[in-house]
């Protein structure tokens, strides 16, 4: 216990005499507000800063894009199911193919042929339509 006595008090005494005698007469002038570069340098000095940048970027540069992208195909597919009529080219959700038999604008479901030699006709929901396929992409 002894020896940590000593050893604290000398550190105490280093620290005085290394730091600067400032006169008890003299004021201090009252502190500068800090300046924008102050503010700056710790800002990007603290390592959590350049994360909070990179999730920004990244944010901007990939989410950002894609949500519009989604909100695009979104509305283009909504305009398409609103345009159904007969003899249309559909896939469903499930993969099936198929030929628009019936579909009327208020009804939630539409008829499709999805065999020709048997005339298989299946009734589904709209919203299970998920791409109308157009003629020039149905010849490639």
């Amino acid at each position: 216990m002894n020896l940590l006595h000593h050893t604290t008090t000398l550190w105490l005494l280093a620290l005085q005499e290394t730091a600067p005698a400032t006169p008890a007469t003299t004021e201090t002038a009252p502190a500068a507000p800090a300046t924008t570069g102050d503010f700056l340098t710790q800002f990007l000095s603290n390592p959590m800063s350049f994360l909070l940048i990179a999730m920004i970027l990244l944010w901007v540069m990939v989410i950002l894009p894609q949500q519009r992208q989604a909100r695009e195909q979104q509305k283009k597919l909504a305009a398409a199911l609103s345009a159904l009529k007969k003899n249309d080219h559909v896939v469903t959700s499930g993969g099936i193919h198929g030929v628009i038999v019936n579909a009327s604008a208020d009804s939630p479901t539409v008829t499709i042929r999805i065999d020709d030699s048997n005339n298989t006709k299946l009734t589904i929901n709209r919203d299970a339509i998920v791409r109308v396929v157009l003629e020039e992409t149905k010849k490639d």
